[in-house]
């Protein structure tokens, strides 16, 4: 795998690597382990949200209707939270 980055930066990891005593191909390989690991889960879960508002039965909550509970909440006449529609009714 080949990777480009600025200058400065290859300097900067140059720098670690020698202070860590590790390859700077080592420290790029945990960095994108790292990046792979902390992000991978929200592209899973979008995925799955995208398909759960694909299905026929999916039901959604209008915009203005949403913010109106979410802005009742912490106050002392909290709306109940709104049930969602199907689209045919929106």
């Amino acid at each position: 795998m080949t990777i480009r980055v600025s200058p400065d930066v290859k300097a900067k990891l140059d720098g670690l690597a020698r202070d860590m005593r590790r390859t700077a191909s080592y420290l790029a390989g945990e960095a994108v382990t790292s990046y792979v690991e902390a992000n991978a889960w929200q592209v899973d879960v979008v995925r799955k949200r995208l398909d759960e508002a694909s299905a026929p039965d999916a039901r959604f909550v209008p915009h203005e209707e949403a913010m109106e509970w979410f802005t009742s909440l912490g106050t002392d006449r909290p709306l109940r939270k709104p049930k969602g529609k199907l689209v045919s009714d929106l």
